[in-house]
Parts: C-alpha cells; sequence; structure tokens
C-alpha cells in the first residue's frame, strides 16, 4: 500500500509524464510562436517548468541538509531567469532537458524517508505546488496542440 507521499509523487510523475507527451505532439515550426500562457511560448513555457522542477530538486537537498523553510523567490524574476537561461536550446535540448528535470526530480523524492518527510511539511507543499503547475500548463499546452 502507498503512503500519502508516496501517492502525491506518483501523481505527480503520471502529470509531469502526461506535459511531456502533450509537448512531444506540438509542431517545431510552433514551438517559438508566442501565446500559450500569456507573452510565452510552447519553449518558454517547458523552460520555465523545468526551473521549477529544478528548483524542486535543490529545494529538497536543502530540506534533507537540515533546512527547516524553503528560499522564498520573486516568482516573476525567477520565471524571467528561468525562460533566459534556456532561450539558448533547441526544442529537442529542451525536452530533453524536461525528461532529465523529471527523472531527478523522481529519485530526489524517492529518496526521502519518512522520518524526513515527518519532519518537514514543505517536502509536501512542493509537491501539491508543482501539481497544481503542472495541471495549470499541461491545459494551456493541450490548447496549442
Amino acid at each position: 500500500m502507498f503512503s500519502a507521499w508516496e501517492n502525491s509523487i506518483e501523481k505527480l510523475s503520471k502529470l509531469q509524464h502526461r506535459f511531456i507527451k502533450v509537448a512531444q505532439q506540438i509542431d517545431e515550426s510552433n514551438t517559438n510562436r508566442p501565446g500559450v500562457c500569456g507573452s510565452w511560448s510552447p519553449k518558454e513555457v517547458v523552460a520555465h517548468i523545468i526551473g521549477w522542477d529544478k528548483e524542486v530538486i535543490r529545494q529538497f537537498g536543502l530540506f534533507q541538509d537540515g533546512l527547516e523553510k524553503a528560499i522564498e523567490h520573486d516568482i516573476d524574476e525567477f520565471n524571467r531567469k528561468s525562460v533566459k537561461e534556456r532561450s539558448h536550446l533547441s526544442w529537442e535540448e529542451t525536452l530533453a532537458e524536461l525528461q532529465q528535470a523529471h527523472e531527478q526530480f523522481y529519485q530526489q523524492a524517492k529518496s526521502i524517508s519518512s522520518k524526513e518527510l515527518s519532519k518537514n511539511e514543505e517536502y509536501k507543499d512542493w509537491v501539491e505546488v508543482q501539481i497544481d503547475h503542472y495541471k495549470h500548463h499541461t491545459k494551456q499546452l493541450e490548447k496549442w496542440v
């Protein structure tokens, strides 16, 4: 029987796989066309998601090292930097980084012990935010396909 944590990370993993599958269906000629999420193109939405996946991985590592509260961000600035950092990548490279981030997240999440989870609610909070994040952006990309 799965724990609540295992259920949450499996739910997020399925949403991540769905997002990747939808992104892979976008015609490459449309990947830089703005309008998926405000002025963002599909590639920029994927870059944005990668940035947050990598930040979750980083935060989890910090929690495992003893940090009790998440490091807060200026969300708009974080999003801008995530998109800009990946602007030089091709669509294929962007999708490859997305898949790599998903695999890293999943391995990191599975490595967190029940003792660590009981000490820090931040783990669960970050996963719940990412679940909502993936649902939101998957719906946007689905309209684009």
